[in-house]
């Protein structure tokens, strides 16, 4: 019988199972790092879709392009704080994404 937390083997429990990565000193569900990532294209098929209508309303004649900028920087000014954050976690996501795959090649490789 094993102490290690699930996901992990080997000395002093360091070792991760295939599905796991190692986040700090624990292994952690690759899994998780899918869902943050299905929430990241959520965001970002959001961020498609506000910018199409914008885009449309702009052709149509309903807004003008000048408000439209003016809006855009109100936003942007009001939730400065929450995006510069949000940009902070994709980049992380992205990286360790990354890291995962290049970690997998090199398992595959070695074999």
């Amino acid at each position: 019988e094993t102490s290690c937390s699930v996901g992990a083997w080997g000395p002093l429990c360091t070792i991760c199972e295939n599905g796991y990565y190692l986040a700090g000193d624990m292994c952690q569900d690759c899994s998780l790092e899918a869902s943050s990532l299905r929430v990241l294209s959520i965001a970002a098929a959001s961020l498609a879709a506000i910018l199409v209508m914008c885009c449309v309303g702009i052709l149509l004649g309903v807004i003008s392009t000048e408000r439209m900028l003016i809006r855009v920087r109100n936003a942007y000014m009001k939730n400065e704080q929450r995006i510069v954050e949000f940009q902070e976690r994709v980049t992380a996501i992205v990286i360790t994404m990354q890291i995962i795959i290049i970690v997998q090649e090199s398992h595959v490789q070695v074999g």
